[in-house]
C-alpha cells in the first residue's frame, strides 16, 4: 500500500501495460502485526496466510482516490508492454530487475493479485486498513505526490 501512488508518472497519469485491473493492497503496519501475532500466537499446524487489504479496487479508482486526496487530477491509461518496458528503463534498472518490474504491473492489470482476505480481521479482531485510511492517516505520502507532479 505504501508504494501504490508511487506509479503515478510526473504527467499524473497511472499507467499500466495489461489493463485496469483490481489489487488488495495491504499496509505494511497490517502485515507486521499479523507475523507478530503468529510469532506469539503459532499455529499448531503448518499454515498459510494470504494478508490482503479489505478491499480490491481498480487501478482507476485508485487514481480516483489519489486526486481526491490530492485535490489534483490523476488519470488511469492502458499502455502497450513494449511502451511500458521503454519508460521503465529510463530508471536503469537491470534487465531482470525491469522484467520484474513489467510482470507485477501486468499482474495487476489482469487481477491476480485481487484476491481479498479476512486474515487480518480474523487474527487481530479489527477491519485490514483501506486505502482511503491510509492515505488520511499518513498525509506525507499524498504530500509527496504533490510535490512530483509539481
Amino acid at each position: 500500500m505504501e508504494a501504490a501512488h508511487e506509479d503515478v508518472n510526473a504527467k499524473a497519469m497511472m499507467l499500466n501495460p495489461s489493463g485496469d485491473g483490481r489489487v488488495a493492497w495491504v499496509c505494511r503496519d497490517d502485515i507486521a502485526q499479523v507475523a507478530a501475532h503468529l510469532l506469539v500466537n503459532p499455529m499448531s499446524e503448518s499454515t498459510t496466510f494470504d494478508v490482503t487489504g479489505p478491499e480490491a479496487p481498480k487501478l482507476s479508482e485508485l487514481t480516483h482516490l489519489l486526486s481526491d486526496l490530492s485535490g489534483m487530477q490523476i488519470a488511469f491509461q492502458e499502455e502497450s508492454y513494449e511502451n511500458g518496458l521503454a519508460w521503465r528503463k529510463e530508471y536503469g534498472l537491470s534487465e531482470w530487475n525491469l522484467e520484474a518490474w513489467i510482470t507485477a504491473d501486468m499482474a495487476k492489470g489482469k487481477g491476480e493479485v485481487s484476491e481479498v482476505s479476512d486474515t487480518v480481521e480474523r487474527l487481530l479482531g479489527r477491519k485490514a486498513c483501506s486505502l482511503r485510511e491510509f492515505y488520511t492517516q499518513n498525509p506525507s505520502y499524498i504530500t509527496m505526490l504533490k510535490e512530483k507532479l509539481s
